[in-house]
């Protein structure tokens, strides 16, 4: 249930943490009202939280396909980059400046309101940020047009995150080059910046994201028994090694296992070797000789 003044109220039950969550993105006000708190709410003015986490890959399609189509997914900014190879550092961080510049931030207040309650610092863009936003936005929307799925809801949350991301930069600038007054606006720069992060990064991690999550489910397990092949140089693989050996997660049967493997013999990625554990008469074991091209892409 809604109430215009306050937000929203929590009732029992998912549904209502889920509204807890949505509401969160925005900062707005929230209610949660029950009966274990006596009958007394609490009222959140400017809800906001920031939540940051790892998942494996595999475990994405099942969030993703189970979730209440009420945008709570698209809200999150999915990140899936490429595995990095181990380096050894070559510098020592400035951790003094690093805290000269985060106790810049910490003590930044917010304003008042009529009442002498705290209320969030307003910053607007400034006209030529606003030019360059708007013709972002329309380059956006049309992108919108030949998406579907969760990839589209994830863009129609993109212009907002983009000024979130502005914002942020605006003040770690700030907090970064010594006394100065706190920025009053958000500056070219800045959108211009975020702009080229969320199209250069986050919108190709978006259709990563949301295409792997698309696939069906023998075609997901596919890709994982794909990617580990790449990575342990595999030349050949059974069904056995990856039950018992590999245990990749929706992977642990023999039954989920050959639905994929079929998908990787048509995809020319793998191909039966039957063979027999020496002279025994009996059932051939179900090895795979892996496609060299594939080992390549490593």
């Amino acid at each position: 249930m809604q109430d215009g003044s306050t937000g929203w109220t929590v009732t029992e039950g998912g549904t209502g943490e889920r509204a807890l969550w949505l509401e969160a993105f925005g900062g707005r006000p929230y209610t949660i009202d029950r009966v274990k708190h006596g009958n007394k709410p609490i009222r959140i003015p400017h809800l906001s939280v920031t939540i940051i986490g790892g998942i494996v890959p595999e475990r994405i399609p099942a969030i993703m396909g189970g979730a209440i189509d009420d945008g709570l997914a698209a809200r999150f900014i999915f990140l899936w980059p490429e595995p990095v190879g181990v380096v050894r550092p070559k510098a020592i961080g400035d951790n003094v400046t690093a805290r000269k510049a985060l106790r810049r931030l910490c003590d930044l207040e917010m304003m008042q309101d009529e009442n002498g309650l705290p209320v969030p610092v307003t910053l607007l863009l400034t006209e030529d940020a606003a030019d360059v936003f708007q013709e972002w936005r329309k380059a956006n929307a049309e992108a919108e047009k030949g998406a579907s799925g969760l990839h589209l809801l994830h863009l129609g949350k993109l212009p907002g995150i983009l000024l979130r991301i502005a914002l942020v930069l605006e003040h770690l600038w700030w907090c970064a080059v010594g006394d100065t007054a706190p920025p009053s606006k958000v500056s070219v720069d800045a959108i211009a910046h975020a702009a080229e992060f969320v199209d250069e990064y986050l919108k190709p991690m978006s259709e990563r994201v949301c295409g792997d999550a698309a696939l069906p489910i023998e075609e997901r397990h596919a890709a994982a028994i794909a990617r580990r092949m790449v990575r342990d140089k595999v030349s050949t693989i059974n069904t056995r090694t990856i039950q018992r050996d590999w245990r990749l997660p929706g992977l642990r049967t023999a039954g989920a296992i050959k639905p994929a493997l079929q998908v990787l013999e048509t995809a020319g990625c793998i191909r039966p070797m039957p063979s027999r554990d020496g002279s025994h008469v009996g059932r051939p074991k179900a090895d795979y000789e892996v496609n060299p091209r594939l080992l390549e892409i490593g």
